[in-house]
């Protein structure tokens, strides 16, 4: 292990996963919930922006690249940090059902689906932002604004 005995590695981890990851996660703010719900903020480029990732598990940083480079090679650590954003996704969810239910002529039972798909949307800018070191999620939605519309006709 790091040098110790496996009772004071467990006193201080609950377990191996929590001491690879840290105890830092992800979190949406009720002020940021607030301010989506309040103001014309587009529904996408606005759900990437309600989650506040922790420097320390940004890839941009020493010790969160240290983490992605785990991540990327162990499934079991995978399904970890995906327990761990758990919290943060249902959250973006709850706040994007929200925002949608805003528009008008969206039909009620039709709201859910496009808040889920749209939560999809921005885990997987996300994720495609960490991949390729950008780290940066909004600008890569940027990117794909001028095929927009060959994208969905």
């Amino acid at each position: 292990m790091a040098g110790c005995s496996r009772r004071t590695f467990f006193h201080h981890f609950p377990s191996r996963e929590a001491a690879l990851l840290g105890s830092a996660v992800p979190v949406v703010t009720a002020e940021s919930v607030a301010r989506y719900l309040a103001e014309p903020i587009p529904i996408l480029a606005g759900a990437i922006d309600l989650v506040d990732i922790p420097e320390e598990m940004s890839p941009s940083s020493p010790l969160g690249a240290r983490r992605y480079a785990l991540l990327r090679v162990s499934p079991q650590l995978q399904a970890a940090a995906r327990e761990r954003m758990t919290p943060a996704a249902n959250a973006v969810l709850a706040a994007v059902i929200k925002k949608i239910a805003q528009l008008p002529g969206i039909d009620p039972d039709e709201t859910r689906p496009i808040a889920e798909a749209v939560t999809t949307m921005a885990a997987g800018l996300v994720q495609s932002a960490y991949s390729d070191g950008s780290n940066s999620p909004s600008k890569t939605l940027h990117l794909l604004a001028p095929i927009w519309q060959q994208l969905i006709n």
